[in-house]
């Protein structure tokens, strides 16, 4: 069973069930490009106090308030606070990000759950997951490309997706199949990383870069820049 924080009148907690929490999302006066919302069991925001008001809440996913979802009624339930649900609020582009790049539009791939960042391990990767990941970081891209074996170093903490699939439509690699959160059987020496390359006014760019230095290649013309921006 978990539980969600709601207001009605005093703060209260509330039963619900995975995937209802989108209700409480689009209740909320959030702005419009809050598009990402994650359910947490297990009280990870601290347990509540006082009453817990619903429970077995079952929502369609077309009511405009929580409450208008189905329950056993007001104040009726079989659960304790240590059971209170959490509900995070995010913007797609900020549950993803590249890491350890020469720029913006490339690194290690890392997602975001339950509070903590964490890799993807490279097996099964193809382009697909990489054209997902650029369009939810809102890219100028045209080509994207994904790499295995941890080309811009390996991540640390948790591996929270492996053998991720996407169709290429997807609005972000968290709506792509793969395995349960946090089950895989990788190390971060297969973290996986991504290239989103540009294109700007008609402009195309192509990045390579290792710890020293990176080359951009856009055009016929060629910049090769040190990592301490001293121009060679």
């Amino acid at each position: 069973m978990l539980t969600v924080l709601v207001m009605r009148q005093t703060l209260i907690s509330v039963h619900i069930v995975d995937g209802d929490h989108t209700i409480v999302t689009s209740t909320l006066p959030l702005p419009m490009h809050m598009t990402t919302s994650e359910l947490y069991g297990g009280a990870v925001y601290g347990q509540g106090s006082g009453p817990i008001w619903l429970d077995d809440v079952d929502c369609v996913g077309s009511e405009t308030k929580i409450q208008d979802c189905t329950h056993r009624g007001w104040g009726s339930h079989n659960c304790d606070h240590s059971k209170d649900v959490s509900i995070s609020c995010l913007p797609a582009n900020e549950t993803v990000r590249l890491m350890g790049g020469a720029s913006q539009f490339e690194g290690r791939l890392e997602v975001y759950r339950h509070g903590q960042w964490g890799t993807v391990c490279d097996d099964n990767l193809n382009e697909k997951v990489s054209a997902v990941v650029c369009r939810t970081l809102g890219f100028p891209w045209t080509t994207s490309e994904v790499y295995g074996g941890a080309v811009y170093g390996q991540g640390s903490g948790r591996i929270w997706l492996d053998n991720v699939k996407c169709e290429g439509t997807e609005a972000r690699i968290q709506d792509c199949k793969h395995d349960a959160w946090g089950t895989n059987n990788c190390d971060h020496t297969e973290d996986a990383s991504i290239n989103c390359l540009p294109s700007i006014g008609g402009i195309s760019f192509h990045i390579f870069s290792n710890p020293q230095y990176f080359i951009m290649i856009y055009n016929y013309a060629i910049l090769i820049q040190l990592k301490s921006d001293s121009i060679i």
